[in-house]
């Protein structure tokens, strides 16, 4: 084996906590034969290498009206350990995305997405990036030539799990030359069960660059989810689109594999229910490895990270959660406002005397 062995011996020597090592030294075994699968056949010094990772930054705009939600942020693509691939999501400093500085989705190896590190992270904005990722893989390249048209049965799993929906087809050139990709719903689909699941209307339109790559994309789906006679309607409109993009190779996938197992196991820290204790382990964490993170956009993340756990930790110094929940048995629940789905406000003190049953949902 030539050069492309000397980031599996770095991460193999890496002093750091057993899970992450280990987590490393998966990658750096996918990531190699990852390279050898799509490069030369051997990777000795001087060969071109294949890129095995991908650095984008992308432009977001989703919902509309007051909903709407807009900002820039670097996607950064590279393989996991599972042979699947890792999504990792830096909104751009003073953008307008809600969420942590540092997130990730995970894409195992049969095309399957689950978010990975966005607890705190705007569903649409999660949803929005998995759409981008899944149409680059599901357009054929021959669906870009200019005046082909036609009809496609394409599986939709994040819409539709289990029928495949039939699509139109048709491609023109831009006023720029630039081929402009339109899909739309032959026919509303619907999907029979206990959950019953009918997509209502389907339209994305996709600009290429002319080389079978995306420029930009707007996605709009109307979908139906009923138990019973209770529906709830689903209407998304997404815009994504390309500024630019960077392929990476095996020595930098590796580098960033390393600063995002550091960075994202400071992040757990952040999560709910975490004690003051656990808060400034992950500012110790960051505070050892200070040195050892290169100039990039990853480095940007830590001064913002060690600020978070700083305020965190701050706010636990009264104890956990929990511990000051436990000082409130007994006594009147605290009193709080909220408005309605109506519009109109409710407040605790109007339900004294009545038994109170509290459901939380989350996303994650």
């Amino acid at each position: 084996m030539g050069s492309g062995s000397e980031p599996y011996r770095r991460a193999a020597r890496t002093r750091l906590a057993p899970p992450i090592a280990v987590t490393l030294l998966a990658l750096a075994a996918a990531t190699l034969e990852l390279a050898r699968a799509a490069g030369p056949a051997d990777l000795a010094d001087g060969a071109a290498e294949a890129p095995v990772g991908r650095s984008e930054r992308l432009r977001l705009s989703l919902g509309a009206g007051e909903d709407r939600l807009s900002g820039e942020i670097d996607l950064i693509e590279i393989p996991a350990a599972d042979g699947g691939r890792r999504l990792i999501v830096l909104p751009l400093p003073g953008g307008a995305l809600p969420g942590l500085p540092l997130s990730s989705i995970l894409i195992d190896a049969s095309g399957r997405s689950r978010p990975d590190l966005c607890d705190l992270v705007e569903r649409r904005v999660v949803d929005a990036i998995t759409a981008w990722f899944d149409a680059r893989g599901m357009l054929a390249a021959e669906w870009w030539t200019p005046g082909s048209a036609g009809s496609e049965r394409v599986r939709l799993p994040k819409l539709l799990s289990r029928s495949p929906v039939a699509l139109r087809r048709a491609c023109a050139a831009g006023p720029d030359g630039k081929p402009v990709l339109e899909l739309t719903l032959e026919a509303p689909v619907r999907q029979d069960g206990a959950l019953r699941t009918e997509l209502r209307e389907l339209a994305w339109r996709f600009v290429g660059d002319g080389a079978g790559g995306i420029l930009r994309a707007e996605l709009r789906h109307e979908l139906v989810r009923a138990i019973e006679t209770v529906e709830e309607i689903e209407s998304a409109a997404i815009a994504v689109e390309s500024l630019s993009a960077t392929p990476l190779d095996t020595a930098s996938v590796l580098a960033l594999a390393r600063e995002y197992e550091l960075l994202a196991t400071a992040t757990r820290r952040l999560l709910p229910g975490g004690s003051a204790e656990v808060v400034t382990s992950g500012g110790d964490l960051l505070a050892s490895h200070r040195g050892e993170f290169p100039e990039g956009r990853l480095a940007a993340v830590v001064p913002v990270l060690e600020a978070l756990l700083a305020k965190r930790s701050g706010e636990l110094a009264g104890g956990t959660p929990d511990e000051r929940a436990e000082k409130l048995i007994g006594h009147a629940a605290p009193d709080f406002r909220l408005d309605e789905l109506d519009g109109a406000a409710f407040e605790l003190a109007s339900l004294r005397g009545k038994p109170v049953v509290l459901s939380f949902w989350g996303y994650t």
